[in-house]
């Protein structure tokens, strides 16, 4: 493995879906940290700049977006090199000098990606999923301080779900003790669904997705143990598919290693709140006394909101937990924070 350290300021994207047209408005409309130089998909450059100004979800892109031949224009002056491409070792990423490559093709090798780190093509890569091996997988709010430049290349930013379910086991097995979890997960269709019955490696996922809800695997317990592997054989996981559109609810019901109370688990969530997990853990009381609905936080940047309407305690011991995210943009918002935090630290 190289050993490296290096200022991270231009960024390639390998894999333009969902994730990386977040990551990359985000970016432009709210951080503005690094350079995007380069993007590979497998899409026709037409369909991606139709995709980047026209969104369902988060509405009309208000840059101006052009193309002029294999590039993608913002705003008449940034320039985007894009290549139609299947294979990421067949890019020529070190051309358009990047130093960081945002793999969110979500099944990329990990053999290509050291290819890529050994041969000094670029410094890092962080991959918006469970990659195998990776050098380190980090849910940032949680574990971003072990994260070091000379050890670390092949990163994994976990999951959107790990992100917004690590950040609450982290607070409870720091303060009680976790003895056991069991995690369901609501989450809109995703893209590999149909709109008619129709053929899917999972049978039950080829079936109509806007007539059902639709249990399905979810690696959300996965995320977890590679943080905390004291855990495994503790938590229990399953996942609802529904027919909405963004934004994910988690369930958790979570038997704490000792006993406790509904006033000190608030001081406790709260003041995570409010200090080391700030912006990144959001505590909600409703408006006005009222409940939210799912589509209210669309484009919350944060990991985890936890209904503190629904905050319910058994026993002293038997916590229950309801949580909503944005599992596209509060997902993508951790991984340009994580950038920008590998910015400062190298």
């Amino acid at each position: 493995m190289k050993n490296n350290k290096s200022l991270i300021n231009k960024v390639g994207i390998n894999g333009f879906g969902r994730i990386g047209r977040c990551i990359f408005r985000i970016n432009y409309e709210k951080h503005n940290s690094f350079e995007v130089t380069i993007i590979k998909d497998i899409m026709p450059i037409e369909n991606i700049a139709y995709l980047l100004k026209y969104d369902s979800l988060y509405g009309l892109n208000n840059k101006y977006i052009e193309i002029d031949g294999d590039y993608i224009v913002i705003n008449k002056k940034i320039r985007i090199r894009y290549i139609q491409e299947e294979n990421i070792t067949n890019v020529p990423w070190r051309d358009y000098g990047v130093d960081l490559i945002i793999d969110s093709m979500g099944h990329t090798n990990t053999e290509d990606l050291r290819y890529l780190i050994d041969n000094n093509i670029v410094s890092k890569v962080i991959c918006t999923w469970n990659i195998p091996e990776p050098d380190i997988t980090i849910v940032f709010g949680v574990n971003n301080s072990q994260y070091d430049g000379s050890r670390h290349s092949i990163i994994s930013s976990s999951t959107c779900t790990g992100n917004g379910v690590v950040p609450i086991i982290h607070l409870l097995e720091k303060f009680f003790g976790v003895e056991y979890c069991h995690i369901i997960t609501i989450h809109p269709v995703l893209n590999d669904q149909k709109l008619m019955d129709s053929f899917h490696k999972d049978f039950h996922l080829g079936r109509m997705a806007t007539n059902s809800i639709i249990p399905t695997s979810t690696s959300v317990a996965k995320s977890a143990f590679i943080l905390y592997p004291e855990l495994e054989g503790k938590i229990d996981c399953l996942s609802y598919r529904v027919p909405t559109a963004i934004v994910s609810s988690i369930d958790m019901c979570v038997e704490l290693g000792k006993n406790t109370n509904l006033s000190e688990l608030r001081k406790i969530l709260e003041n995570a709140a409010d200090n080391e997990l700030k912006g990144i853990l959001k505590c909600d009381d409703g408006f006005m006394g009222n409940n939210k609905v799912s589509i209210d936080f669309i484009r919350s940047p944060y990991s985890s909101v936890i209904l503190m309407n629904y905050l319910q305690l058994t026993k002293e011991r038997y916590l229950s937990l309801s949580i909503f995210h944005d599992n596209e943009w509060g997902y993508s918002k951790r991984v340009c924070d994580l950038i920008h935090y590998i910015q400062k630290i190298d």
